[in-house]
């Protein structure tokens, strides 16, 4: 589960009148659209935070675009987007830059990005894309495709590796007072004396566990991370033999482990054997020089997953997945606090 399963973009409805968007097109595309229009609008299928839309461009020559849009912008406390995502960290430059300053000029196959609007006094700041076709991961049964996933994964991460402060300021920094916030909304939100008795343990006992694992986590190596890596957020190209992993939905971008990543990958109801594959192809992938154990690995990403549940229950009180995509975060807590707490 990520923040791109909580909210349909046809949920949101239609936030721009088509006139204004066909404006700003002709100005930002180059006169591209000088003498044509949008032909069609629709939500697009891909679920996301923010409102997804595909547009269909009639341009000048006759020839017909599709673009995914991607209106990052928050329209006041009544806006739906307001009660899924905690206020702290909703930076709707924090997208916009990464694509425009990270992935594109270091090769990175995201989808391309053909335009952005930002226009602080409005409040707007608009994302349009390229569209891609392919499955989303979790659509896929198939283990060596997850594998390649993990693997390029363990690419993007190697080549970032040491070079975190030439990244935008805006990303999320997995740092002690990142993981402080998290532990304290799950305090909050979670019904301890109901829930967490179940199995004998209460939050302080909980909490406890979590800070040690937090001091263990922060004492290393950091890079550039998606941030929600998570299966949903990442498309599947196929063809042929050629497999090609085309991550979207970049808004939680974020300098920490690296095993983060791995974690959101590895989530959900997939069994021990199956994470070690997944860790290993991830292991696989990085440079051979400094490259831990894997047993190292397997014990860092049962840490990360334990950081990962925690955020979850502290992540809103506003709302809840889909059920496709439920799943007993406190469970998961728990079970891990158990493993890797000391």
């Amino acid at each position: 589960m990520s923040t791109a399963d909580l909210v349909t973009g046809s949920a949101h409805g239609t936030r721009v009148e088509t006139p204004e968007l066909e404006r700003v097109l002709r100005r930002i595309l180059d006169g591209q659209m000088e003498k044509m229009a949008i032909l069609e609008r629709r939500p697009f299928p891909y679920r996301s935070t923010f409102p997804l839309e595909e547009i269909v461009l009639g341009l000048v020559d006759g020839d017909r675009r599709s673009l995914v849009f991607k209106d990052l912008s928050r329209y006041g406390p009544t806006d739906p987007v307001w009660g899924v995502k905690a206020p702290f960290l909703h930076d709707p430059l924090r997208e916009i830059e990464v694509y425009r300053g990270v992935l594109a000029p270091n090769g990175v196959s995201a989808p391309e990005c053909v335009a952005t609007v930002v226009e602080p006094d409005r409040g707007r700041y608009w994302l349009f894309l390229e569209k891609i076709h392919g499955d989303l991961l979790w659509q896929v049964g198939n283990m060596d495709v997850w594998c390649v996933a993990a693997d390029w994964l363990a690419r993007m991460h190697a080549r970032f590796s040491g070079r975190t402060n030439t990244l935008p300021l805006r990303l999320v920094v997995h740092n002690r007072e990142h993981y402080a916030r998290w532990i304290e909304r799950a305090r909050e939100f979670v019904r301890w004396p109901e829930l967490a008795n179940r199995q004998g343990r209460g939050f302080d006992w909980l909490a406890s566990r979590y800070l040690s694992v937090v001091e263990r986590m922060v004492d290393g190596p950091t890079t550039f991370l998606h941030g929600e890596f998570y299966p949903s957020n990442i498309v599947i190209e196929m063809s042929g033999d050629r497999i090609d992993i085309r991550p979207v939905d970049w808004e939680m971008a974020a300098v920490g482990r690296g095993i983060l990543d791995l974690a959101a990958l590895a989530s959900g109801a997939w069994g021990e054997a199956e994470r070690r594959a997944l860790t290993a192809a991830y292991r696989g992938a990085l440079p051979a020089r400094g490259r831990p154990s894997l047993n190292t690995l397997v014990e860092d990403l049962d840490r990360a997953r334990f950081l990962l549940a925690v955020q979850w229950l502290g992540w809103s009180a506003a709302w809840t997945p889909p059920p496709q995509h439920a799943h007993d975060w406190l469970a998961t807590a728990l079970e891990l606090a158990e493993a890797v707490g000391s």
